[in-house]
């Protein structure tokens, strides 16, 4: 391994290398900041994922995202690059034409979402043939940066790869990659791909409803648990915050004995950790959690009814949120209030935000209600069905509701029983549909 990293290094004097425009060539990843971005993931044996699956969305989490410009997605090339953290492993995606095609003119393209500064990778292909790279570099704006020119690209299963990197200076940073082996037949493919951003992100994920404390009348009390998940090959530092409903800081007690309104965190690769505050809290209180991350985490939440011998009585698991300004639920409640859907909703944005909500039948024309909320930056709000939409408080609904806000929200619709939570209910971004095959 340490003679193939050191030989990285010394490649840029071997390969015949250009570089025009606001683009600036780099000749090694020692180019890169300490804080550089290498996406990884796990590889028994230090191989890859399943081969030829789908790699579209592999780095999505980071906000960047892999297509052709061909009938075909990128795909997963199984005999993946090991890296120092075994076994994981960066994974090689190739941009293949179809059996029986060619890939001749079919880039490879790599976007963005948040512009990047520098940008080192390396380039392979499926034949022994010797081809030439051109690498263009866009801004958001569509404007050419500039471009680099790598001769000498050869076959995946020859070390080492030629490593092409690029820099810009100028503030808007690069937005899009079009990795182009011209007429050449043989697809373009990429691996170890790092880069570094403009400006580093902060990655925010949202439980829109928390709570904790005694219900009225009964010997029952709620808790919530939050597992935060390391998706990522690097060690990654995490803060659960917690905010009551008008958005102010909540102090809440956990197990040291100590009141605090944010839980730090330093997460392993891979591992998980869960925070779970003091339930006998009388009365109960609510509002939203927020996880900050230096890296792209999954979280849950746990929403237990537990008796005071700290027996659970109930216990259901709950998605984080993303945020969205329109989505939509499917719900069911009755009149005797057996089974009834509560929506908690929090207003991610520093900007008022106003919600219209629409409920809908089965057929979309009949029990439309209309509701609207108005919520101040940071402010949260959970509230049934009936309460939502008077016109329906004491009957019977079956259908659905359309969520549509003027700023982003994030919001949780869960199936309770008596109060009792039972379960999540989908929520439906009409911003980002699944993709179709």
């Amino acid at each position: 391994m340490l003679r193939w990293i050191v030989a990285l290094f010394l490649l840029s004097f071997v390969f015949q290398i250009t570089a025009t425009g606001q683009i600036v060539r780099l000749s090694s990843y020692e180019s890169l900041s300490k804080d550089a971005v290498r996406p990884i993931i796990p590889g028994p044996a230090g191989r890859g994922p399943v081969d030829m699956v789908d790699a579209s969305n592999l780095y999505t989490a980071w906000g960047v995202r892999f297509r052709g410009s061909g009938p075909t997605a990128p795909r997963f090339q199984s005999n993946c690059l090991p890296v120092p953290i075994t076994p994981l492993c960066s994974p090689g995606i190739i941009n293949a034409a179809p059996t029986g095609q060619s890939s001749a003119n079919w880039p490879l393209i790599v976007d963005f979402d948040l512009p990047v500064s520098r940008v080192v990778f390396l380039l392979s292909t499926t034949t022994t043939a010797q081809v030439t790279a051109h690498v263009q570099a866009y801004n958001s704006a569509g404007t050419l940066l500039g471009t680099v020119e790598q001769e000498g690209i050869g076959s995946w299963d020859t070390y080492p790869w030629p490593v092409i990197g690029l820099e810009t200076n100028t503030p808007e940073g690069i937005s899009r990659l079009v990795i182009d082996y011209g007429s050449s037949e043989h697809a373009e493919l990429i691996s170890s791909l790092t880069f570094d951003y403009v400006k580093r992100p902060t990655f925010r994920t949202l439980m829109p409803q928390i709570a904790y404390g005694q219900l009225p009348g009964t010997d029952l009390s709620l808790e919530t648990g939050i597992t935060v998940l390391n998706l990522a090959g690097t060690t990654a530092q995490a803060a659960v915050r917690f905010y009551d409903s008008g958005g102010q800081p909540l102090s809440l007690v956990f197990g040291d004995g100590q009141a605090r309104d944010a839980v730090n965190m330093e997460l392993v690769p891979f591992g998980s950790q869960t925070v779970t505050a003091e339930r006998m809290i009388e009365p109960a209180i609510a509002g939203y959690a927020v996880v900050e991350s230096d890296f792209p985490l999954a979280a849950t939440g746990l929403f237990r009814v537990v008796g005071r011998d700290g027996q659970i009585v109930s216990e259901a698991g709950i998605d984080a949120a993303t945020d969205q300004t329109y989505c939509q639920t499917s719900v069911t409640k009755s009149a005797t209030g057996l089974l009834d859907v509560g929506f908690a909703i929090v207003n991610v944005s520093d900007q008022p935000a106003q919600v219209n909500l629409k409920t809908f039948g089965r057929d979309f024309e009949t029990n439309q209600h209309h509701s609207t909320i108005s919520l101040l930056p940071g402010e949260h709000v959970a509230e049934f069905l009936g309460e939502l939409f008077d016109d329906i408080a004491d009957s019977d609904f079956d259908g659905g509701v359309l969520i549509r806000s003027d700023q982003p929200i994030a919001i949780t619709v869960l199936r309770t029983s008596g109060g009792i939570v039972l379960s999540s209910l989908p929520v439906v971004s009409g911003e980002k549909w699944p993709s179709i095959r």
